[in-house]
């Protein structure tokens, strides 16, 4: 697997990946999503890095936008294995 290859280079699924579902069937991601974020709300308001978007089924869920055929689930490599992998870290600043 490789991290990146050159400043626009190559990228390749870390896993194993988790599933995510929006229960309601609502949408979760639409075609063009990938690389985006996966969050998750935390009770104080702020919200938890998770991972980042690799696939759905589009066609499962109807989506705000010019593609609405969205998917109602997402798979996505967990940060924290992603990280690991390539040696990176994540910078927080308090009040950012």
């Amino acid at each position: 697997m490789t991290c990146t290859d050159g400043i626009f280079g190559r990228h390749n699924v870390v896993g194993p990946l988790v599933l995510g579902v929006n229960i309601y069937g609502e949408c979760a991601s639409a075609p063009g999503d990938s690389g985006g974020p996966v969050i998750s709300g935390r009770a104080d308001g702020a919200v938890n890095a998770r991972g980042t978007i690799t696939a759905g089924a589009n066609g499962t869920a109807v989506c705000d936008g010019p593609g609405p055929s969205g998917s109602y689930f997402v798979y996505y490599p967990d940060i924290a294995d992603s990280l690991a992998y390539c040696g990176a870290s994540i910078v927080t600043y308090p009040n950012y």
